[in-house]
C-alpha cells in the first residue's frame, strides 16, 4: 500500500493549503505527498514540504492517520519554523492561509479529498 503524508501548518488561527498543479490540478490540499521507500511519514513530511514551499517546519505531532484511495494517508500538525514560501511551481500553483470561516465557503469539488474538510474541522 502507498503512503503519502500531509502537514497542517498553522500560523495563529489560520492553517495553509496549497492548489495543485499536475495531479488533481487546481484542487486545494495539504501541503504533502508520498512517502518514499525507507522514509517515515514524519520524514517524508518534512522533507516534502521543504522542497515544495521551501520552508522548514516544525512538526507538534500526528494529527490523525487513516486509508483512502488505496493510501495510508498520514497528517501532521505543525507550524513554520524557518524560511518564507517559496512555491515550486512545477509542483504547486498558489498557496494561501485560510480561517476556518474561509474554507468552509469553499466548494467540495475545490478540494483534492472530501476527507480534508472533516480532518481541519477537527483540528479547529
Amino acid at each position: 500500500m502507498i503512503k503519502t503524508c500531509g502537514a497542517i501548518i498553522r500560523e495563529e488561527d489560520r492553517f495553509l493549503l496549497v492548489k495543485q498543479a499536475k495531479q488533481n490540478k487546481g484542487k486545494w490540499n495539504l501541503p504533502g505527498d508520498h512517502v518514499d521507500e525507507g522514509e517515515s511519514p514524519r520524514e517524508a513530511i518534512m522533507r516534502e514540504v521543504k522542497e515544495e514551499l521551501s520552508i522548514i517546519i516544525k512538526i507538534e505531532g500526528l494529527a490523525t492517520s487513516y486509508c483512502d484511495e488505496g493510501a495510508e494517508i498520514y497528517i501532521f500538525k505543525s507550524k513554520v519554523a524557518s524560511g518564507d514560501i517559496k512555491l515550486q511551481e512545477d509542483e504547486l500553483l498558489e498557496f494561501r492561509w485560510f480561517t476556518m470561516k474561509e474554507f468552509k465557503k469553499l466548494p467540495d469539488e475545490l478540494l483534492r479529498r472530501p476527507m480534508l474538510r472533516l480532518i481541519l474541522n477537527e483540528q479547529f
